[in-house]
């Protein structure tokens, strides 16, 4: 199987320091390496999806990159963005932890890519535009298919995923909620067998 140029994170972030209309999770379909100390991105400017998927492909046209072409199957795919360290509210008692460097890495980061659960794919967190209400969040998680083609499965759509952050262990990308009272939640990205899709299932 040929796998694209995908996982170009550090084009990404070279390109941000110098510088879907909700479609339900029908099992939709239509994934980046990240590097090992992403930048901050405290100021970073708005990203348009296609323009962080089109950095991923390391190609300036739309149509050269499947990612692109995936993400625009998408109705309102022109209304997402790239979610940033500032759309983030995670609650303050995680600065007095010992992992708040970690949480602070992870939420100018909020995107992560590669193995992913036995699969080859690119998980990111995007906001909706035409949204002011605190749901105007949802997770993305596009799974590479032979022939250059990808899958693309909805994990949260539209929903308040401010106090939420992407990690990564080993071949897994999951999710980590931080609660107001003081508990977390955290789940896997992976390929349900109850759901027969792939989702984040909380444990």
């Amino acid at each position: 199987m040929r796998i694209p140029r995908l996982f170009a994170v550090p084009v990404l972030v070279a390109f941000v320091a110098a510088s879907c209309q909700r479609t339900p999770p029908t099992d939709k379909r239509v994934a980046v390496q990240p590097s090992s100390s992403p930048q901050p991105m405290l100021d970073a400017p708005e990203i348009a999806v296609t323009d962080f998927l089109r950095q991923q492909d390391q190609v300036n046209d739309d149509s050269q990159s499947p990612l692109v072409r995936t993400w625009k199957r998408v109705s309102g795919w022109k209304n997402y963005r790239l979610a940033r360290s500032t759309d983030f509210r995670i609650a303050k008692w995680v600065e007095k932890e010992p992992f708040a460097q970690d949480v602070e890495r992870r939420i100018n980061h909020a995107y992560e890519g590669g193995e992913m659960s036995g699969a080859t794919g690119l998980a990111v967190i995007v906001i909706d535009k035409t949204i002011s209400a605190p749901q105007r969040y949802s997770c993305v998680v596009f799974i590479s298919r032979p022939g250059n083609h990808y899958d693309l499965y909805w994990i949260f759509s539209n929903e308040d995923l401010s106090h939420f952050t992407m990690g990564r262990h080993s071949g897994d990308v999951y999710l980590d909620e931080y609660r107001e009272d003081g508990s977390t939640r955290l789940c896997d990205i992976q390929y349900s067998r109850k759901q027969k899709r792939w989702a984040c299932e909380f444990y």
